[in-house]
């Protein structure tokens, strides 16, 4: 009797932690989804496939710490409605270019809001990705700008 009691105790336990792997893993599938991640509407976003469909706005030439940059905005481009994104070069491709851009971004959507009236919608990035040319001649810091009410914060 106690020899069965004890095979199904241990039968008891195996089966609550098959069930609980199952219930985990259930989650976790529905948890990825390629429609519930952000980034799935970036995937078609690169450097070519915004040279080759989408029209600059804005553009501005600015060497910044030895980077020589070029820095687009773009409206309704790949899906993102308002785009900002800088290249550079291979040669000057580094870590202190993504800090430059970076820097730019910044900088850009300060001088954005600056002298703004204070209920209009201010303007934020979000940072979408680096890509390359796919010669690798250029590369590029994507990011999204994005408009959002100062009161609702």
């Amino acid at each position: 009797m106690t020899h069965y009691k004890k095979h199904l105790v241990t039968l008891a336990i195996g089966v609550i932690i098959a069930m609980l792997t199952l219930i985990s893993c259930s989650q976790l599938s529905s948890d990825i989804k390629d429609t519930d991640n952000p980034t799935h509407r970036y995937q078609k976003v690169t450097l070519n496939a915004v040279a080759d469909t989408c029209v600059p706005i804005e553009k501005y030439a600015f060497p910044a710490f030895g980077v020589r940059t070029m820095s687009f905005r773009l409206k309704d481009c790949l899906g993102i409605e308002d785009m900002f994104m800088i290249v550079w070069p291979r040669e000057d491709n580094s870590k202190l270019a993504k800090a430059v851009s970076n820097v730019l971004v910044i900088t850009y959507v300060n001088s954005e809001n600056k002298d703004v009236d204070p209920t209009m919608p201010l303007l934020s990035e979000k940072f979408i990705k680096y890509t390359a040319l796919d010669d690798s001649s250029r590369y590029a810091a994507i990011y999204e700008l994005i408009r959002h009410d100062p009161l609702e914060e």
